[in-house]
Order: C-alpha cells, then sequence, then structure tokens
C-alpha cells in the first residue's frame, strides 16, 4: 500500500508516518521526491528520520540487519546505489537482511571474493550531497528500481527444512546449541534500469570521462534476490547472544549488446565516489567477481577458513563476513568485551570446527 503526504503535523512538516513509509520504499516517486525536498530544508525532519533510523537499527539483535528487508541500516547509502545503479556493487551492506537488493545489480559474475574498504560517514554524505547537488535533484533522474516479493515477513522454519524448503545450506555453528528454528525470508526479484544520458550528464559535471555505454539505458536487469536466513542463539546456552545470517549470493549477466569492458571502465571512474573505493575498483583485475563491503576504521580484511572475509567491530559487539562456497554468511557475536579482531576470529574458527 502506498502511503500518502497528505498527513501533516501543526507545524505543517509530515507526520511520522510518512517518514516511516518513505524508510521502507513505500512512498511513489513523487511523494519520495517531495519528501526529499523537504529533508533539504528541515534540520527537525532529519533529526526526527535520523532518531527513526536509529530505533529501527536497534529492533535487530546483530546490529546489521533490519527485522524487514525493506528497511536499511544506512539510508542515504543505500539510496545512492538505488539511483547510480553502477556505483552499487561498492555499498553492499554487510549482512544479506540489510544490503539493499540492488546492491549486486552491476555484478556480471557470481562473487567469489570479500574485500573490506573503509568509507566514512562523512564521505558518503559527501558523495549524496554531490549526486543530489545538495538536495536539489531528484535521485529518480537516474534510474528507475522496481521489486516484487521482497516485503514478506520471514517465517520460522524448523532446521531440518531449511535446506530442502530454500536450498541454503545449515551454517549454524556446530559447536554452539542450535536454534530451534531459523526465520527464513523467500526472496524475490528487482528490476533495474539506468537513465544513461543523465548519468553521464553527471559524470561530466562532476570532471569524470569515463561515460556508461548508451546501449544501457533503459535495458532492464532483473536481479533474482534468494532466500535468506537469520538464526538467533537461544538465551540460556553458550550461543547466547550469537546470530547468524546467511544468504546465496546473487549473480547477474549484463545482456547482449552491452559492452561489459566499457562499463566496468565506467564504474571505475565514478568521479564522486569516495577516494578509498575508487582505489580498490581500480586494483580490481576482475568486473563482479570481488565485492567491496564498507567498513568503519574498526573493520578490515581477514582470513577464515581459506578464505577472504571481513572483520568489524560495532557499537554492539563483532561482526565476520564471510563466504562459504556461493553462500555469504555474516556471523556476530554481541557484547565480547575486550576482545580483539584475533581473538574473535580465533573464536569463530573454534566454534565452526
Amino acid at each position: 500500500m502506498k502511503a500518502n503526504m497528505t498527513g501533516t503535523s501543526a507545524g505543517g512538516c509530515p507526520e511520522a508516518a510518512t517518514w516511516l513509509a518513505y524508510w521502507d520504499d513505500e512512498l511513489t516517486p513523487l511523494q519520495t521526491e517531495s519528501a526529499e525536498r523537504h529533508l533539504a530544508t528541515c534540520a527537525g525532519c532529519r533529526a526526527q528520520l535520523k532518531g527513526m533510523v536509529g530505533r529501527l537499527a536497534g529492533i535487530d539483535p546483530s546490529g546489521i540487519a533490519p527485522a524487514r528487508g525493506a528497511r536499511r541500516v544506512s539510508r542515504p547509502a543505500s539510496r545512492v546505489a538505488l539511483s547510480v545503479g553502477a556505483a552499487a556493487v561498492v555499498l553492499a551492506a554487510a549482512s544479506p537482511f540489510g544490503r539493499s537488493a540492488i546492491a549486486s545489480v552491476v555484478n556480471t559474475y557470481t562473487v567469489s571474493h570479500l574485500q573490506a574498504v573503509s568509507v566514512t560517514r562523512g564521505e558518503m554524505k559527501t558523495m549524496f550531497q554531490r549526486v543530489t547537488q545538495n538536495g536539489h535533484a531528484s535521485l529518480a533522474r537516474y534510474g528507475s528500481v522496481s521489486e516484487s516479493g521482497l516485503r514478506q515477513k520471514p517465517t520460522a522454519l524448523p532446521a531440518s527444512r531449511l535446506t530442502s524448503a530454500t536450498g541454503l545450506p545449515n551454517l549454524w555453528p556446530v559447536g554452539l546449541a542450535m536454534p530451534a528454528t531459523a526465520l527464513v525470508g523467500t526472496g524475490g526479484h528487482v528490476t533495474f534500469q539506468l537513465h544513461v544520458q543523465a548519468l553521464n550528464a553527471l559524470i561530466l559535471d562532476e570532471g569524470g570521462s569515463h561515460l556508461f555505454p548508451a546501449a544501457l539505458s533503459g535495458v532492464p536487469f532483473t536481479v533474482q534476490v534468494p532466500a535468506r536466513a537469520l538464526w538467533v542463539g537461544a538465551a540460556n546456552t553458550n550461543a547466547a547472544g550469537v546470530t547468524v545470517a546467511e544468504s546465496e549470493v546473487p549473480t547477474l549477466v549484463v545482456p547482449g549488446g552491452v559492452s561489459t569492458r566499457e562499463v566496468w571502465s565506467a564504474v571505475q571512474g565514478l568521479p564522486f565516489l569516495p577516494a578509498s573505493v575508487s582505489q580498490a575498483l581500480a586494483a580490481m583485475p576482475t568486473p563482479g567477481a570481488t565485492a567491496l563491503v564498507p567498513v568503519s576504521g574498526a573493520g578490515h580484511g581477514v582470513s577464515f577458513q581459506g578464505h577472504r572475509a571481513v572483520v568489524e567491530k560495532t557499537p554492539k559487539g563483532w561482526v565476520l563476513l564471510y563466504l562459504h562456497g556461493k553462500t555469504l554468511v555474516a556471523l556476530y557475536r554481541a557484547g565480547s568485551g575486550g576482545m580483539s579482531a584475533a581473538q574473535f576470529v580465533n573464536w569463530a574458527a573454534s566454534i565452526y570446527r
């Protein structure tokens, strides 16, 4: 159901329900544009939305996965990813639940490696401002997106039925007491189209020279978003405070008639990306094979079970993101006291033996 923008407070600002609908992507494109114009000029509503984001992020025990797949923890970054499309591959969040479904839309191959890249909130804010001309340009000018099936409420599924029902392996740590059920989302699909002329105009305005091929304009990319599972350790067991989220990595092949080389060159040369992201993209020999995971200063790459992984300290605990074959896994441990990154990784390895 689409929300409306008619409900306003006494001061003429949209009501909280409108900002909740905005956060959940339930506004129409025109309503979204109107909401974003209001946000650009109203500090009170920006503060209200910021507070709402914090409360929504706190619902989930892991701090990296919202309670519903439609909500995303770093809203400005997610909206940029939805709009500029080609930059989305470097903005994937660290959880199968938390990341935008569009984050893999420009991958031309199945992701086989993860790489941490340091991105600050200030850098993301600067990029958002450059793309939107300080809030005066509609994000919808750079592309359009539609989705189906992603807003269904996750259902509880016994561990014994996980693989047969979803195809996902049971990757709960063998060294910890297993939860009776997993919360499972059935997945869905997302269709994305780029407005190449507007995107190329932005690139030129920002001083860039690598443009997206015209053949890409209006081409529908449909990404099948796979099922995902979330395990939460039961209280009063050795699994208390542990959360595991898993999802198969989506794959997308660029349609015929579009030059993959030209697309990848344009992605690598996007002038509004943070310097750390640009450097990581420039060093990649193969497009789509490595997913860049944005982390704060407390995050970095590690080796886990013979694969490159990402570990990060959050305000609520430690998170380890790694690939198990074609399955992306996020392991979270709450608290952890004074545990170092190396100690956390060693602990993670011990519970999977």
